[in-house]
């Protein structure tokens, strides 16, 4: 399976992240720290319906995945420096603070990681300039 039918399926698979977020609380997706869920359904609605629009254009279809990735990625890190910072408050009035990182947020960013490196490696740019 090449790159471009991996991000398809990353993509196609959009409702079955969205059912788990709204059923099960579990947000393997995007971590949008202090967001209200609503910006989460908008988030994978446009994860769902932009790549659908762009399934004839492999080279728009990774440059969306790029920066879909690279904001999901962004955001997990915000996320996580976020909640160091709450830790080292906490500790620093003696109480306990949130846990820093757990393994959703590593499943996340395994997720994120895989994508941007599908969409940088399977652009079409990139491979008629490695060639090259």
């Amino acid at each position: 399976m090449n790159s471009a039918a991996l991000i398809n399926l990353y993509y196609w698979l959009s409702p079955v992240f969205l059912i788990l977020y709204s059923s099960a609380g579990l947000d393997m997706r995007i971590s949008i720290p202090g967001a209200s869920p609503a910006w989460h359904y908008l988030y994978l609605g446009a994860c769902f319906l932009l790549p659908c629009v762009l399934i004839k254009r492999p080279t728009a279809r990774a440059l969306f995945a790029l920066g879909e990735s690279s904001v999901n990625i962004f955001l997990l890190l915000y996320g996580l420096l976020n909640r160091y910072f709450q830790q080292l408050d906490a500790l620093s009035n003696g109480m306990e603070g949130p846990g820093i990182i757990n393994s959703t947020d590593i499943l996340h960013f395994a997720l994120a990681a895989s994508v941007l490196a599908l969409g940088f490696y399977g652009n079409p740019l990139v491979r008629t300039k490695a060639l090259d």
